[in-house]
């Protein structure tokens, strides 16, 4: 029996060891040559009406050559274009021309995707009727005395596009002051009625498009009187505008009683109330000083459009729009002010007379007595539409199926008929968010009652500004009805999209953010959930798109990656600096990156030619490093590779919050203590969270030690169900008690009751028994992880960011030097058993043990030295090789003393010497040795005598000479000073017998290179640099005596583009093009060696640094 139990040890003990081998050899083969569809991919932006199927060819060709998978076609109206005659985009014409690409994709083996409509926001085209487009609240609202004689009709409100239905007739008594003002303007108004009469149609414009200028109104009434609100209504959808009111009693002596400041980039126009300062006492005049705001950079300041103003007694919602869903990225609750506690109109006295109102407004009612307000409410077109698109029309309904379904057909249906049968579309893509706010679809009444649990009709008041009710009351409708809002975004448009794209056999690529719902709910049901990041922000990336990855398993987390605005982008991007920002992203969870952006280049010559406007970086074909960009890409699709393998090692689950949902904040206090940690939305909690032997289980397999609630201080009685139910199931869940619940639905006496039971009368710190689980009163993640005793992930220095995923029992471990300064310390990771370290190089595709670290209780400390911006690849995977624990200096004690390091060469430790030293080495079974070398070659400096050749046709000398080297922007010839491309310098160098000896190491040191370098020594490739250390060894291609080294040096379109703007010769035009453009030339004929639809720089601007600037040095290493 013992012989049977032995032998089935044994044999499982095998089969684990196999099983570790195939996923390690897996994970190698992987490695090495990744799989096509985890490669970076780019967006390709098609910016014109002026393509041409020569230019597809070029541009797909050149993706295949650099590494591309796929390209992600964005068809705009970004750049200018020649005159001529272009196909209309979906004509049959434009079609045969997207099936050439989808060809030539076939052909080249590259996917293709496409963004859902013309532009890149956001779902909309000429064929969405108003019904189907995204709709908004709009009221208009008659004041009646019950003395009135004549017959009242309530005027229609607001209309888009000719389209309108009602929602509701209400009256209640009227709080109101009504007295028309006298008007005066520190600027000429030719009809002060035009913003006085509550008429939208009619406006005034205030002068303040410039830099510092402002407008002034001043009102005066008849009589004091005690005004709350101002209401101003403006007719702007980019609303920047900043100012003041202030109050006064007798014209003279004001003093200010409020301030509004707005920014907004889609507004709906719905009026502002803003809220005057409480118990100023009764007044007579009114002063609002409107004032210049700075736009964003993209916009045209102009002069703003004022359609009314009106003081107001009652109570009202302070920027209702920012409370109802009218505004993109406005989903919270927002409970008013403690001091705000007047009450608004009593529910009881609103009178439904919906029924009451003829087809032309008219109404058949008149009150009894006293002063009425009466709204006719209703919804309306929002107006907005695809951009930026040649081919634009009303964006769709998000909140209805019906508005996609109609989209879809309009677009993709016609796209994928064409195109499907060539296998290679494969993708579709919603882009971010920018469509502004919708609050209203048919049947939106029908849906609240189903999800919210009551009627919405006696709050409709709330909607367009007033109070009903408490004002505490108001504020939690109001939340009920964004939360309405929100699911309906969720499950009709984003989850709805992703089922079309299946039932077309597509996957789904989706930037769920900055609009009115839930970012994480949204993301949920993506193949692919998206982010970005731009040039020039350190700003760390949302935790959104990692946690959506993590929680839902998916394998792709992408970024559009390396967008920049004007100042970041101009030709300045270079593998090195992307690198840095691609390495910042992985380390924050992104797993893919797709480039923005690859712009469509009709010409085959004309170069650096069409961009997407001021925005880049401008990645594609016609860029001067592009031929030489492959090792880039390579190095992304290797660690890409590892990126997308196994499932992420992830300590906490955090709540990103029910009452105010989208709050994904980076916890530098976890992050640096070694700690890592997700984010799931309200709806995770409801729909797939379980536990696991007291483990927080995602549907993905991927468990946390606990969750965490976070910062929320209102929850839902749903919610609060949750937890307790999670917490009777064994879960360890932090909190703090919440302040009540955000929605109306929930009633007191239920929901006090929840809270007692989970968290009773425990104190803050306090560790409570709920059920089989543990409530822990805090939200101090670090106590609380020390208290279950969870160590940390990973101990870095400062400055270094990991990312840890595991596949089987091999742990694949992320560093990144997010830094600029080198870092030379011990780092130790947590992995169990017995694992080897391995440092994978995705830029030079290798594969080194580590020769130097050593087992500490639960840790593995490996010292690590990072130049700044460097990332790493840890691996530890289960085996053993001989390695050594310690290196310390025999005269100062100091543990691993620079310009000594050990690896691992044929299964031996070696000693790699820089400088002369003598050191005690200690191995993993604690022997000790004296290792010493005595002499180490001096470096060789070589930055003189050298030969630099040019490309034909640059406008340059074909060879200059340098007696040292120098920035070829420092040189004094133009055509030397202007140059863009890829210059040769050449020069010999001599090896001694001393040099080269069976114990010495040659490497080749650049020194600063701008920007990348192709080396050859005697004739032989040697290697691709494009970042820094700019190094390479040369041991096994150096010879004794004479060796020739070539650097083929490629430079920025920065100088040349500054060079041809100072250079004022004629160029022949025609219709505002050169004709050597026209004619697709490579250059003018005439000093003229650039052209482009954007150039972003001006002749005045310092050049770049550019070429090798050195030193170069040949420094030696002697190996023991």
């Amino acid at each position: 029996m013992k012989i049977k139990i032995k032998i089935i040890g044994l044999i499982s003990i095998l089969w684990m060891t196999n099983m570790y081998a195939d996923d390690l050899n897996d994970l190698r083969s992987g490695f090495l040559s990744p799989p096509i569809d985890g490669h970076a991919q780019t967006w390709w932006h098609w910016t014109s009406p002026f393509v041409t199927k020569k230019g597809i060819t070029a541009d797909l060709t050149s993706m295949k050559a650099i590494g591309y998978s796929g390209a992600h076609l964005f068809v705009t109206n970004s750049s200018p274009y020649p005159e001529g005659r272009y196909p209309e985009m979906l004509s049959q014409e434009w079609l045969a021309i997207l099936e050439h690409a989808g060809k030539e994709a076939k052909r080249l083996g590259l996917n293709l995707g496409i963004h859902n409509c013309p532009g890149w926001s956001l779902s909309g085209g000429p064929w969405i009727k108003p019904e189907n487009a995204m709709q908004m609240v709009v009221s208009s609202e008659v004041n009646i005395s019950a003395d009135t004689l004549q017959k009242i009709v309530l005027p229609q409100p607001e209309t888009h596009y000719n389209f309108y239905r009602d929602i509701a007739v209400l009256a209640f008594p009227d709080v109101n002051m009504h007295e028309k003002p006298q008007l005066e303007a520190d600027f000429s108004i030719d009809d002060p009625d035009k913003i006085l009469d509550n008429n939208k149609e009619t406006f005034i414009k205030l002068p303040i498009k410039e830099k510092d200028t402002k407008a002034v109104i001043t009102l005066k009434y008849g009589q004091p009187f005690e005004a709350r609100f101002i209401e101003l209504s403006f007719g702007e959808v980019h609303l920047f505008v900043k100012g003041k009111v202030e109050a006064s009693s007798d014209g003279i002596h004001f003093r200010e009683v409020a301030a509004f400041d707005y920014k907004i980039r889609t507004d709906l126009q719905s009026p502002k109330c803003i809220r005057l300062k409480e118990n100023t006492g009764n007044f007579q005049y009114f002063r609002i000083t409107f004032m210049h705001r700075p736009y964003r950079v993209w916009m045209t300041p102009v002069d703003i459009r004022l359609n009314d103003i009106r003081l107001l007694t009652s109570s009202m919602i302070p920027d209702v729009d920012s409370r109802n869903s009218a505004m993109e990225d406005s989903y919270s609750f927002k409970p008013f002010m403690s001091d705000y506690i007047s009450e608004g109109i009593d529910p009881s006295k609103i009178l439904d007379l919906s029924a009451k109102m003829l087809p032309d407004g008219t109404l058949l009612w008149y009150p009894s007595e006293g002063n009425w307000t009466i709204l006719r409410i209703g919804y309306t077109t929002t107006g907005k539409c695809n951009a930026p698109a040649t081919l634009s029309g009303l964006e769709c309904d998000k909140l209805s199926k019906n508005g996609l379904d109609a989209h879809w057909q309009g677009m993709m249906s016609k796209i994928i008929e064409r195109i499907g049968y060539l296998n290679i579309l494969k993708y579709c893509i919603i882009d971010s968010y920018e469509a502004g706010g919708q609050n209203w679809t048919s049947g939106f009444e029908t849906e609240f009652l189903k999800r919210r649990g009551y009627s919405l009709q006696p709050y409709l008041p709330i909607l367009v500004g007033y109070v009903v009710g408490k004002p505490s009351e108001s504020a939690r409708f109001l939340y009920d009805f964004q939360r309405t809002v929100a699911e309906l975004f969720a499950e009709n448009y984003y989850d709805y999209f992703t089922e079309l794209c299946h039932k077309n056999g597509l996957l789904s690529i989706t930037e769920s953010y900055f609009g009115p719902f839930d970012y994480l709910r949204c993301a949920r049901k993506a193949d692919i959930p998206s982010g970005e990041f731009w040039i020039g922000a350190k700003t760390p990336i949302s935790c959104l798109y990692r946690s959506a990855g993590h929680f839902h398993g998916k394998k792709y987390v992408a970024a559009e990656a390396f967008t920049t605005d004007e100042k970041q982008g101009r030709w300045l991007q270079h593998p090195q600096q992307l690198k840095e920002y691609g390495d910042r992203a992985w380390a924050q969870g992104v797993s893919l990156l797709i480039s923005h952006s690859f712009v469509h280049q009709p010409y085959l010559n004309v170069r650096p030619g069409f961009t997407l406007g001021r925005h880049g970086a401008h990645l594609s074909r016609t860029n001067t490093w592009w031929k030489y960009g492959n090792g880039w890409i390579d190095y992304i699709n290797r660690a890409q590779f590892l990126l997308q393998s196994g499932k992420p090692v992830v300590d906490i689950l955090i709540l990103s919050g029910e009452s105010d949902p989208n709050q994904y904040f980076q916890i530098p206090e976890l992050s640096l203590a070694g700690y890592n940690y997700d984010y799931c939305c309200v709806d995770d909690l409801y729909d797939y969270i379980t536990v696991r032997q007291h483990r927080i289980a995602s549907p993905s397999g991927v468990t946390y030690s606990c969750l965490s609630l976070g910062e929320e201080k209102y929850f839902t009685k749903k919610t609060l169900e949750t937890v307790y139910h999670l917490l009777s199931s064994g879960a360890v869940i932090l909190g703090s008690r919440p302040l009540g619940s955000p929605s109306l639905a929930d009633k007191a006496d239920e929901y006090n009751e929840l809270v007692e039971k989970i968290w009773g009368s425990s104190i803050q710190g306090e560790i409570r028994k709920v059920g089989k689980g543990k409530l822990i009163n805090s939200t101090d993640y670090l106590s609380v992880m020390k208290c279950l005793g969870i160590l940390p992930d990973v101990k870095t220095p400062a400055g270094i960011s990991t990312l840890h995923r595991r596949q089987g029992d091999i742990d694949i471990f992320f560093i990144y030097n997010d830094s600029s300064r080198m870092v030379s310390q011990d780092i130790k990771f947590n992995v169990c058993g017995n694992k080897i370290p391995e440092f994978w190089d995705a830029d030079g595709a290798k594969i080194d043990t580590i020769a130097l670290w050593k087992r500490e209780g639960n840790y593995i400390t490996i010292p690590v030295t990072m130049f700044p911006y460097e990332s790493r690849f840890v691996i530890f995977h289960p085996g053993y090789v001989p390695h050594l624990s310690m290196i310390r200096d025999e005269k100062t004690r100091k543990e691993n003393p620079f310009g000594v390091s050990a690896h691992i060469i044929k299964n031996k430790v070696c000693l790699f010497f820089t400088k002369p030293d003598t050191v005690i080495v200690v191995d993993d079974d604690r022997r000790n040795e004296k290792i010493g070398v005595g002499h180490v070659y001096p470096p060789v400096d070589i930055s003189d005598d050298w030969q630099v050749s040019f490309p034909p046709a640059s406008g340059t000398p074909d060879t200059i000479h340098l007696n040292k080297l120098k920035s070829l922007s420092e040189n004094l010839s133009d055509s030397i000073r202007y140059f863009a491309g890829t210059a040769t310098y050449r020069r010999k160098f001599i090896i001694t017998e001393k040099m080269k000896h069976r114990s010495l190491k040659i490497l080749l040191q650049l020194g600063k290179v701008r920007n990348i370098a192709e080396v050859s020594v005697n004739g032989k490739k040697a290697a691709l640099l494009w970042k820094e250390p700019f190094s390479i060894d040369i041991t096994d291609m150096a010879c004794l005596g004479n060796n020739t080294l070539e650097v083929a040096v490629t430079t920025l379109w920065v100088n040349r583009l500054i060079g041809d703007l100072r250079d004022e010769t004629a160029v022949p035009e025609t219709n505002g093009w050169p004709d050597w453009v026209l004619a697709d030339q490579p250059d003018s004929g005439g000093g003229q060696y650039s052209f482009s639809t954007w150039r972003g720089w001006k002749k005045e601007e310092d050049l770049q640094e550019s070429g090798l600037i050195g030193p170069v040095r040949l420094e030696f290493v002697e190996v023991r």
